[in-house]
């Protein structure tokens, strides 16, 4: 099935191009007065400032070197430095600045479904957001997970009916402070995030002088397999994936044209370091392996420089990291339930908002039950398939992006990355690569299998709904067009 010829006769399937402006039948593009922006909703408040958009991309994607262990344990410290140093570049930068410039043109709640509406039609559209979507509950279910693996990793484990209680009441805390407003999850996250980074500064402070930098070119162990080399990639692309979630509260950021290329020059970097200066650190202090530097390890090696006083920090932190990573996505997908609602992809009770808090109440609530649910598989099959669906959605957002440079060349884009199309579409070819790769990839660090099976099951049921969604859609349309007409 073609997803760029899938509009059918009867159904709204016209992309969101816009009705206003200055029309010249040239070619058969539309083109608009550059000073004006019919993507931007009329909005009297929109509460994310830079600082707090910055802060929000930086949990979007990282939130603290909590998971990162792995980078420099699975395939050894060489690999695991030298990746955290280029992956930024080759992926991390060309997707934020795409974001940046069509979040600036379609400034509406949902972010790319709009821009895979516009260059590939609602097949397409509904099928990015929907697997955006259950990429974005998936990744969420990993931080209650990891919450209560570092609960474990410090004081033993306290058997399976309190770790699921751990787990629902991290869910039912967060959930409930997100449901106070952007601008209270804006701030938020900035307050962590400076109380997340202390402790590792003064890890790093501390540990640096001793570390032994020879350790920093011990490459993959002898034993190092396959199903190794994959899980690398997953968790390194899971590590720096999400730039593009930012796009799904767009309607909520103040001046989107300085706004998001301010904030995620500063988030990407900022990630990259946040990254590579601890695991530098802890891994030339200590042998690091498979065996000895896993997820919840960082509090045993800050205790060897900094004693039991950094090692709870440390370990606070790790908390701390979990919290707001968890914040910052059910925040984004929240809204991008409310932007699949607001173009009848779900049913329209998905965009009813809080009469006073102006949040998604009812997209926050369908995705807490989604996350108790998902909270049950184990941390690498929960990862697999949040990079699957997350990398099939990023491929249309990034063909999306490209498509429109050439089919729509004049739409106002108030940021726009200053380059030609084809350096664009160059530059994109690499995210794109790498993202096929991390697809095929992922799937095989899961050893049981499941995660293909649960990726499968995902989008064929999608498909099948978004096929009779759209066959009701257009019988609706006849009815009401036959009554009419009578």
């Amino acid at each position: 099935m073609s997803l760029m010829a899938d509009r059918r006769p009867g159904e709204d399937n016209s992309p969101l191009l816009p009705t206003t402006g200055t029309t010249e039948h040239q070619t058969g593009t539309t083109t608009l007065e550059q000073n004006e922006s019919p993507f931007q909703p009329i909005t009297s408040s929109r509460p994310l400032t830079a600082p707090l958009l910055a802060s929000l991309f930086f949990f979007s994607v990282a939130g603290g070197p909590v998971g990162s262990e792995g980078l420099v344990s699975i395939l050894g410290p060489l690999v695991g430095i030298v990746s955290i140093i280029i992956f930024p570049i080759i992926y991390s930068f060309p997707v934020a600045f795409v974001t940046a410039e069509l979040s600036t043109t379609f400034v509406k709640a949902g972010g790319y479904i709009h821009w895979v509406d516009a260059a590939f039609g609602r097949r397409a559209a509904f099928l990015c957001g929907y697997t955006s979507y259950l990429s974005g509950v998936v990744d969420s279910a990993i931080y209650p997970v990891l919450f209560c693996n570092y609960y474990v990793a410090s004081f033993g484990d306290p058997g399976g009916v309190v770790q699921w209680l751990i787990k629902f009441g991290f869910i039912a805390v967060w959930s409930t402070v997100i449901s106070f407003g952007p601008s209270l999850v804006g701030r938020a996250t900035v307050f962590i995030g400076v109380a997340i980074l202390l402790p590792f500064i003064v890890f790093v402070a501390m540990g640096l002088p001793q570390v032994e930098p020879h350790r920093w070119l011990e490459g993959p162990p002898k034993e190092t397999t396959f199903t190794d080399f994959c899980a690398f990639v997953t968790l390194l692309y899971w590590n720096y994936s999400g730039a593009d979630q930012v796009s799904t509260f767009a309607s909520e950021v103040q001046d989107p044209k300085q706004t998001y290329p301010k904030a995620i020059i500063i988030g990407v970097i900022l990630v990259a370091v946040q990254y590579l200066l601890p695991l530098i650190t802890a891994s030339g202090l200590v042998t690091v392996d498979k065996g000895n530097f896993t997820d919840g390890s960082f509090p045993q090696v800050a205790k060897l420089v900094g004693g039991d006083v950094l090692s709870f920090f440390i370990l606070v932190s790790a908390w701390l990291g979990c919290c707001a990573l968890f914040i910052a996505e059910v925040f984004e997908d929240a809204f991008l339930l409310l932007g699949m609602a607001e173009e009848n992809f779900v049913p329209a009770i998905f965009a009813r908002r809080h009469p006073t808090r102006d949040t998604p109440v009812v997209a926050l609530v369908f995705g807490a039950v989604l996350l108790l649910c998902t909270c049950s598989f184990s941390f690498l099959q929960i990862v697999a398939v949040d990079n699957v669906l997350n990398c099939f959605s990023v491929i249309m957002e990034l063909t999306a992006a490209v498509r429109l440079r050439w089919s729509q060349p004049h739409i106002p884009r108030p940021y726009r990355v200053p380059v030609s199309r084809r350096v664009l579409l160059g530059l994109m070819c690499l995210p794109i690569c790498l993202s096929l790769g991390v697809m095929g990839l992922s799937l095989g660090s899961d050893p049981t299998g499941m995660a293909s099976y649960i990726v499968l099951g995902l989008i064929v049921v999608g498909v099948v709904y978004n096929e009779i969604r759209a066959h009701l859609s257009n019988s609706v349309k006849d009815i009401k067009g036959r009554g009419t007409r009578r």
